[in-house]
């Protein structure tokens, strides 16, 4: 069995099945490591994911595309999932390359993630080779305060 992640901040979805075609999605709350402590990804994986799947030692890998996947933190996200799914190989990697391979599969073109975490990329068919820094999450945080900042400031 094959499981494929694709999370945001908000929902996760999970794909698994045994070929291409022909698999089961459900979906979860939101992965983001970079913003959730271990102990809540451990909950949603063992409270909201486990109970949909069959036996979780039959996948033999599992692809996990999400946003606040650093590499720092896409490390410590594969060892929670990997004490979940001890028989599969694992790759945690970042939404765009998700995105950059659901999109071009092996071959080389731009890819593009639209939303609060809104990015690009041009992709070679393997990797990432360009990619300009995300600005759709900082400008949300920015309007956020200015919002904050109306609401807070007295009407004159």
């Amino acid at each position: 069995m094959i499981l494929i992640a694709d999370s945001g901040a908000t929902k996760t979805d999970w794909w698994w099945g045994d070929t291409h075609t022909q698999g089961t999605i459900v979906q979860t709350e939101g992965i983001n490591p970079f913003h959730q402590q271990k102990e809540a990804i451990f909950q949603i994986l063992s409270e909201s994911l486990l109970p949909l799947l069959t036996p979780p030692d039959i996948c033999t890998a599992l692809f996990f595309y999400g946003a606040g996947c650093t590499p720092e933190k896409s490390i410590e996200l594969k060892d929670i999932l990997q004490s979940f799914f001890p028989n599969a190989h694992i790759e945690v990697t970042g939404d765009l390359l998700g995105a950059a391979r659901a999109l071009c599969g092996r071959q080389p073109g731009i890819a593009c993630i639209l939303g609060t975490g809104s990015n690009s990329c041009y992709y070679d068919g393997d990797k990432i080779l360009a990619n300009t820094p995300p600005l759709g999450y900082i400008l949300e945080m920015k309007e956020a305060e200015q919002h904050w900042a109306n609401d807070l400031s007295p009407t004159v």
